[in-house]
């Protein structure tokens, strides 16, 4: 590796292990891990499909019948608030599955064909 790769890993590195604790320490938080088993149902409740929740590698939606959610949620002052953005969004992601929003639409982007898709960026 070069001296320039090393240091921006480095770097890189120190970041993200500083927001994984910042996050950690936050009592707030609320983790998927955590609460999985109660959105499932929640999700198959209003959906009245097999649902399943996954972690979102980025900022979330759904496929089929998976909903993909972020890993952590902080967004507000309590972790009542939080863990109700969970369940709003799995209310969005029903609603949006049920209108088959989540489709590829063909749009120009600078004069060439691009595929978008109009998931919801959450």
């Amino acid at each position: 590796m070069d001296l320039d790769e090393i240091l921006f890993s480095s770097v890189a590195k120190y970041f993200k292990n500083r927001n994984k604790h910042k996050v950690l320490s936050d009592k707030n938080a609320v983790f998927l891990k955590d609460i999985k088993s109660r959105i499932t149902l929640l999700a198959r409740a209003i959906t009245g499909e097999p649902i399943e929740i996954f972690p979102a590698e980025r900022e979330g939606g759904y496929k089929n019948n998976n909903f993909f959610l972020s890993v952590h949620f902080n967004g507000f002052e309590s972790g009542d608030e939080n863990f109700d953005f969970y369940k709003f969004r799995i209310l969005f992601l029903s609603i949006q599955k049920e209108l088959d929003i989540n489709q590829q639409e063909n749009v120009f982007f600078f004069g060439r064909r691009k595929t978008a898709s109009f998931a919801a960026s959450f």
